[in-house]
């Protein structure tokens, strides 16, 4: 998943709330840095000089969908397939725990003009399984790919708020990113990326974009939940994009389910099977995902899918495609 670092300030929350007003779509938001600027605010340092996903309240984790109809061709000039400005959709998650003492009030987005593009709010109650803040979606956003956007998440602590801001500078659709997968899987990957289709490390295919010129009927990822339990264990039918092949050069490997911001569910690695000759699935569940050995997820984030609105699935053939699909689960 993209991340970006936080910048943390403090200042009083019956001040803010004087000076913001209500955060309507299309109002201006004083942001914490003009505020910072005035000396109505306190900047808190917290950066450490590092970026580790486990690193609790130093950044923020987020997946944008969407913006398939903005381009460029080989001379850079930017096409479109519409008229209309490329709408996405857009996923926040804050490695924040939601307590009486300290809980995340508000989430706002707003554009370089610090219009407000969204804003959400919660209160103590709203919180994931694990504690923490919800994840923060803001749907048919008008985002320009060519501008920079910020991020304010409003941490209320009892009559102050702490304000973490962070910034999306050039947002593009988020890409299957190797940086947060466990380092076996990461080095499977090695051999796909360097096969001669290693156009961008990372990239997925979706209907609009195949490594090759195979196309959606033959490298189309598709699954179906079989059973989701009231304690997270899930199970989950994804289908072969196609039969193995002879020398186990091209075949179903990987078989990938993630959050909304690509922190991993579960996933399951197959191997070669010349045998299989036939359309078929693999389950993928949490219970029997190699979180233990040889897979070292010890500085990963699992996510759990009782908190997740949706889920994003993956299958991976080795050779020409890694492709996606989003199942709604609510």
């Amino acid at each position: 998943m993209p991340i970006t670092k936080l910048k943390t300030f403090s200042m009083d929350r019956r001040s803010l709330l004087k000076m913001t007003g209500t955060m309507g779509i299309g109002a201006t938001f004083i942001d914490p840095e003009t505020l910072f600027a005035k000396e109505q605010c306190e900047f808190i340092i917290t950066d450490n000089g590092e970026i580790e996903a486990q690193q609790s309240g130093q950044t923020l984790q987020f997946w944008i969908d969407g913006m398939h109809l903005v381009g460029e061709d080989e001379n850079k000039k930017v096409t479109s397939f519409s008229t209309l400005p490329s709408r996405c959709n857009i996923t926040l998650f804050i490695d924040q725990q939601q307590s009486p003492l300290s809980y995340v009030e508000s989430v706002v987005l707003m554009d370089e003009n610090n219009q407000t593009l969204g804003a959400k709010y919660f209160d103590v109650s709203m919180k994931m399984h694990s504690g923490h803040a919800p994840y923060a979606t803001f749907e048919g956003i008008a985002l320009d790919y060519t501008k920079t956007y910020k991020i304010v998440y409003m941490l209320r602590e009892g009559n102050r708020v702490s304000l973490k801001t962070a910034t999306i500078s050039n947002p593009q659709l988020s890409r299957f990113n190797t940086t947060w997968l466990p380092e076996e899987m990461k080095n499977d990957f090695k051999q796909f990326l360097a096969g001669g289709n290693n156009i961008t490390p990372g990239l997925i295919s979706t209907p609009f974009q195949y490594y090759t010129g195979n196309g959606i009927d033959l490298h189309c990822a598709k699954g179906r939940f079989t059973d989701i339990g009231s304690d997270g264990e899930f199970s989950c039918d994804i289908d072969h994009m196609h039969p193995d092949d002879d020398d186990g050069k091209h075949y179903m490997r990987y078989f990938i389910v993630m959050d909304p911001v690509g922190r991993l569910l579960g996933f399951h690695r197959r191997d070669h099977n010349p045998a299989n000759k036939s359309q078929s699935y693999t389950t993928v569940t949490k219970k029997d995902s190699p979180w233990n050995a040889p897979f070292n997820v010890a500085k990963l984030q699992i996510a759990d899918i009782r908190d997740c609105p949706w889920v994003q699935i993956y299958t991976e053939d080795v050779f020409d495609a890694i492709s996606r699909s989003i199942i709604r689960l609510r």
